[in-house]
């Protein structure tokens, strides 16, 4: 059974009722997004996805860099 919209269309079914009513009413605008880097990530990397996608960047209660979208300044985030 496909699990998602671009599968299932490919394979020519529907996916399930719940996804589609997922799909068509939660997903109307973009999920928020929180990114912790890799530990081998190298600075230049991360820099250049900071910019390309316009994310903001944050700190997290244990002190790590965590980057999104929708982060308010000087706010401590907790990472679940």
């Amino acid at each position: 059974m496909p699990r998602y919209r671009l599968e299932a269309w490919q394979a020519g079914e529907r996916i399930p009722a719940i996804l589609e009513d997922t799909f068509e009413s939660g997903l109307r605008e973009p999920p928020w997004i929180c990114l912790v880097p890799r530990p081998d990530a190298g600075p230049e990397d991360v820099s250049f996805w900071i910019q390309r996608r316009g994310f903001q960047s944050g700190k997290s209660k244990d002190g790590k860099a965590i980057y999104g979208d929708r982060f308010e300044e000087e706010k401590i985030y907790e990472l679940h």
